[in-house]
Formats: structure tokens, sequence, C-alpha cells
């Protein structure tokens, strides 16, 4: 396959990448030792000689060189970190189109509700899912837009075609796929639910954007530190003037301040989490998109002065950096005499007022655009796999050589599909373990994979669109004193009154017996 031999070639040239970073990183590890250890040495041989000027002129030489040394390492450390993460993604990718992906540790098992019409019973979530296949995101909302796409299908067909339009696009680009896959591995582990973020990027406190207040808490500070200055230097000052200017800067400073503090501490817990958003939206904002439905995510980066959503988050995190000081020992001190918390505050407020309220669209901008990437795979490792139309009218779905897509290719069997034209319902007949049950999964599962904008597997694939409900894998409640029986009936029942409602229903039921019927149809309203 084209597809395996272009992720061979890519792990073996990170691999290739890799191997040149570690070599020349230990030199830069012997380099750096090499100069502190021949800098101090020359230093103190000139300075035992008391000649100062060369001892510290050396010193001073050495410093300097090891900083530039010292840049540079990080420089190889920071390459070498990405090309490990890339060779791990192409080998990842090797892994699922050799039927490794079982392994793969996101399955997604939170998201499994046993209540939801169908993806129980289809395995779209948990262990040998459809989640744990495809499933590419990083971020915290990445993974809950994936899941939504192939829990909740759309409304309208043309969100579907447009959808496809962008997964179709994605795929041809693999490059950068995996390079904003990997931009969202580097600090996955740090990633958290960003609602609180959010929240706290949309609250606002005007107090800190009126000019006479950012004019007096800049004022302040300067006023006093002159008089310190003034105190130390002339005999013109008396102590308690700088005295009284410290008591009030430390009387202010005890204003509210557990809110205070809340509102700085918000900002440094969320730090690693705003630097690879900025990076993901900078990487969003550089592609050249060319689908319609990608070009109105783009148009969402911006803020109301057209301000890039990259910038302005890379601009959150010198702020924070600023706020980090307060984790120094000497904070205490600094803060009473520059007012440094409100510093921080008057920052905030104003990227607050430019760019606080976009914040929630732009991270969900990057969930889409992480759950298309994972989708576009689909696409890329099987193109010879069908792109579905849709279709208005009748309730139907057909299909020639429709496969289970999570079945590798060896043991895989295809089968046509035809209901809804002329058929409404198909009753399935066979022996035991015959593959009754995993016909109607393939059904289901191409019916979902088709409403989230994916190819499915099959040669030919048409649909109208329909809500999908199952009846497979019914079990007892214990807890809720719900039998299985009574369980299916329920099941049965949620079906019925889905026919009542104003889209069509395709539904999957076997029967839990000892000899199993399964069924698939489309009934109508009135069935």
């Amino acid at each position: 396959m084209s597809e395996s031999n272009s992720y061979i070639k890519r792990k073996q040239r990170y691999q290739w990448f890799l191997n040149r970073l570690e070599r020349v990183f230990n030199r830069f590890v012997y380099l750096k030792l090499t100069v502190v250890l021949l800098g101090l040495t020359a230093a103190g041989y000139f300075l035992v000689l008391k000649k100062f000027p060369t001892g510290g002129g050396l010193l001073l030489f050495g410093i300097f060189l090891l900083i530039y040394l010292d840049i540079r390492h990080r420089k190889i450390v920071f390459y070498r970190k990405y090309a490990l993460i890339l060779r791990d993604i192409n080998e990842q990718s090797l892994g699922r189109l050799g039927g490794r992906w079982c392994n793969f540790p996101d399955a997604g098992t939170e998201f499994r509700d046993d209540a939801h019409p169908y993806t129980s019973d289809l395995d779209i979530f948990g262990a040998g899912s459809l989640f744990q296949w495809i499933n590419v995101t990083q971020t915290y909302l990445g993974r809950k837009k994936l899941a939504g796409l192939l829990a909740h299908p759309p409304d309208a067909i043309p969100v579907i075609r447009e959808r496809q339009g962008a997964i179709a696009e994605l795929a041809g680009n693999l490059r950068w796929r995996q390079w904003f896959q990997a931009r969202g591995i580097a600090i996955k582990d740090q990633m958290r639910d960003p609602d609180f973020l959010i929240k706290w990027a949309n609250e606002r406190n005007p107090f800190f954007l009126q000019k006479a207040v950012v004019l007096s808490l800049r004022a302040l500070p300067v006023i006093t530190i002159g008089f310190i200055i003034a105190y130390f230097n002339t005999k013109a000052i008396p102590f308690y003037i700088p005295l009284l200017g410290l008591i009030l800067q430390f009387g202010l400073l005890k204003i509210r301040v557990k809110k205070r503090s809340i509102i700085l501490a918000t900002a440094g817990e969320y730090e690693k989490n705003i630097q690879i958003y900025a990076s993901l939206l900078e990487q969003i904002l550089e592609k050249d998109c060319q689908s319609g439905y990608l070009q109105r995510l783009k148009q969402k980066l911006f803020n109301h002065a057209e301000q890039p959503a990259g910038l302005q988050l890379n601009k959150l995190t010198k702020i924070i950096d600023l706020i980090a000081n307060r984790n120094n020992g000497f904070y205490p001190v600094v803060n009473i005499i520059t007012l440094w918390d409100y510093h921080c505050l008057i920052a905030l407020e104003r990227w607050k007022k430019t760019s606080g309220e976009y914040l929630q669209d732009w991270l969900e901008t990057i969930a889409e655009f992480e759950a298309l990437a994972s989708l576009a795979l689909i696409q890329y490792d099987h193109p010879e796999w069908a792109q579905p139309d849709f279709i208005h009218g009748t309730p139907a779905v057909t299909a020639d050589n429709l496969g289970h897509p999570l079945l590798s290719d060896a043991t895989r069997i295809t089968n046509p599909l035809q209901i809804g034209t002329q058929t409404r319902t198909l009753l399935i007949t066979g022996s035991n373990m015959s593959g009754k049950s995993t016909y109607l999964r393939t059904a289901g599962i191409n019916l979902v994979l088709a409403y989230s904008g994916a190819p499915v597997c099959a040669k030919s694939f048409r649909c109208t669109l329909m809500d999908i409900y199952t009846c497979m894998r019914i079990s007892d409640n214990l807890a809720k004193n719900i039998s299985t029986f009574y369980a299916e009936i329920l099941r049965i029942k949620s079906i019925v009154e889905a026919t009542a409602g104003s889209r069509p229903v395709f539904f999957l039921w076997m029967r839990s017996l000892k000899e199993p019927t399964p069924l698939i149809g489309i009934p109508g309203p009135k069935s």
C-alpha cells in the first residue's frame, strides 16, 4: 500500500533525524562542560596572578559563550522532542494499518452511554471501538468534538457535504496533520477542561480599565520609590514619608486579596494549555484552506480588531510569565514596592477586553480541526473506500461490497445492502456464528461514518438522512430493577416513538432469544 510506504519513509526519516540530533545533543553536553572547566581554570589562573582585567575578561567571555551554547542546546532539545513524537506518530499509523490499533490507549470509554440510541451496540466508544481506531485528537475539547460527530449526526445534508470537502482537503495534507497532532502531543499531559478558563476569560472588572485608576496605580509606586531614593541620598526627606507610601501600598494590596489571587492563579494554572493552544492556532492560520468549511472556521480566529488568535494568546502567555514572578521568595517585598499584582490585573483586563469573549470560539475551532483530522486519516489510509452520496426522497440505504471498517482486509467479508426503495425491512437468516450480527453492525457503523462526513467501507454507498436506532446488546439493570426482557421492550418502545418524529428511522434489531432473529428496517411513520 502506498499509504504504508509513506508512513515507513516518514518514520525512517524522523528516526535518522533523531539519531543525528542525539549525537549533536551529546556533543553540546561535552562542549558546555568543557567551556565551564576551561573558563573557570583560565580565569582562576589569571586572577591568582593578579591579572584581573584578563581574568575578568576570560570569565565574562566564558559566561557569554556558555549562554550561547545553552540557547543552541535548547533548540536541539526542542527538535529532538518533535522528531521523537513524529516518529511515534508514523509508527502508530503503521500500527493502525496493521490492525494493532486496539492497543491504543485512548478508547473514549467515558463517552459510552448504554442509553444512547446506537453507540453502545455499534462499538462507537470503548475498547475495540471506532473512536479508538481513528482518534488523533489531543485537546480536551477535541476529544469531545470527535465524540459528538460520531454520536450526534447533523440535521441537514449540506452540512455533511461541506464536511466531506473539509475532510478530503485535510486527508491530502499528511504533513500538516501530523505536525498539528505533534504540537498537541508535546504537552498533552497538561491538557485540562478549559471550561473554567473560558469563564475566567469572560469575567470583567471595568474598574481596572479606568484611566484614573490605571494612572494612579502606576504613578503611586514611582512616587514612593522616588521618595525612598531621595531619603537614602539626601537628608531633605524625612523617613516617615516613604514609610507612609509603603504603608499605603501595603493597604491597597490587602483589598480583595483572595479574589485577586484566584484571578491571577487561574491564569498561571492554564499557562501550558494556553501555550499549546497558541501554537495550534498559529498552524491553523498558516494553512491555506480551500474548502469553504475550513475557510469559515479560520474566519473565527480573529478578534474585533482583526488581530489573529495565535498572536493574542501569545500576548496572554507573556502576561502570565509576569504573573509567575509571584512564586519568587522576594515577591512580597517587590509587590509592596511596585504594586505588581495590580499591574498584572490591568494587563489581564486589557487582554480580556480585546480577546476574552473570543476564547471559546478559538478553542472550539481547534477542536473541530482535530476532529476533522481524525476522520481525514480514514480517507488517507483507505483511498479505495467510497465517498457516500446523499440523496433526498424516500428513506433508503444502498451499498455495494459493504464491509465492517474495524475488521482487517484478511477477515473482512463484504456484502450488498439495499433497503428502503422496494424493501423496508430485511430479515437476516443463517446459522449460528455465520455473521448475522456483524452484518447489522456493518450497516450501522458505516452509516455513522457517512453522517460524520468520512468515507465508508464500501465500493459505493448512497443514503438519505435518518435517525439510527439499535436494539442488540440488551442487558438487565439490577440497580433499577429492570430485567433483560423489560429493557428490550423499553428500547423497542423508544424506536416506535422515534418513528413519530419528523425524520425517518433506520433500525437494527437483534432479538435476545436462543435463536436470534436480526432485522434491518426503515419503518414508516405509522408502522
